[in-house]
């Protein structure tokens, strides 16, 4: 059923019968470019909120934040990079379909998730109030629920993420197999790539967490929470490339086929 998309059987997520998506060549190389945009994003979303995070304060304009989910709080544009990259990704993820229903349930709510990630600040909403001499101070509403819808759809996000890394992206198609019964080796490469992606956002996600047992003040100076989601961000990114045929030399020759269509 479509409302039940966890598979990890030898069979699961076969080519689903009457899914263009699976069975149009075109569609599936359209795809895969999708899977590397959202790759694109998903990398280069940590990266340029670093950049952003030291310009401001080496200039002293802002700070470089605790974590990625504070950057919701910086001006100078990077808490709308924040907002706009996980919307984005947010609607990739709607957007991508792979070869089966179910998949496209999985990438669907992991949108919806990343959607409440960016809509639920981790410190709650900043409500302005306008004050004497054009100056403005700050009041923090619905600070607890925020907090906890940002911190549960952020760990699922993660979780999703991994499932695909480990049973969604690995799954074995006919043509994937060779003469001998061994995996083509292209294949092989992905799959044992998608196996260590997975598990790199689980081990993040897992020091993240434990992370919360520390001391306050030793998780800011040394940006532990930050250093956890970037991990997982960047993981995220480089296995959807993957995905989508970023790197010529792991493509199938399918895949090239497909290019060509």
């Amino acid at each position: 059923m479509r409302l039940q998309p966890f598979e990890v059987g030898q069979e699961r997520y076969p080519l689903e019968q009457g899914n263009v998506h699976a069975q149009n060549p075109v569609k599936r190389n359209t795809q895969k470019r999708l899977a590397a945009i959202i790759g694109y994003v998903a990398l280069g979303m940590p990266v340029v909120l670093a950049l952003g995070g030291l310009i401001l304060s080496v200039f002293e304009l802002g700070d470089f934040t605790e974590s990625l989910s504070a950057f919701y709080y910086q001006e100078f544009l990077l808490g709308d990079i924040f907002v706009g990259c996980l919307i984005f990704l947010g609607i990739a993820m709607f957007a991508y379909q792979g070869w089966h229903s179910k998949i496209a349930t999985l990438a669907s709510f992991c949108g919806v998730c990343m959607f409440l990630v960016a809509l639920f600040p981790a410190d709650g909403w900043i409500m302005l109030n306008e004050v004497e001499q054009d100056e403005f101070n700050g009041r923090v509403i619905f600070e607890l629920v925020s907090d906890q819808v940002h911190l549960w759809a952020s760990v699922i996000v993660f979780l999703i993420l991994a499932w695909f890394c480990f049973f969604v992206f690995t799954r074995v198609t006919p043509d994937q197999v060779g003469p001998d019964g061994e995996l083509i080796p292209t294949k092989k490469s992905r799959n044992r790539f998608y196996r260590i992606s997975g598990t790199i956002i689980l081990l993040s996600l897992g020091a993240t967490g434990l992370a919360f047992l520390l001391d306050e003040q030793v998780v800011r100076q040394y940006r532990l929470i930050y250093v956890g989601e970037t991990i997982c961000l960047l993981t995220y990114g480089v296995s959807w490339m993957v995905q989508g045929r970023v790197f010529s030399t792991l493509a199938d020759p399918k895949d090239v086929q497909d290019a060509k269509g």
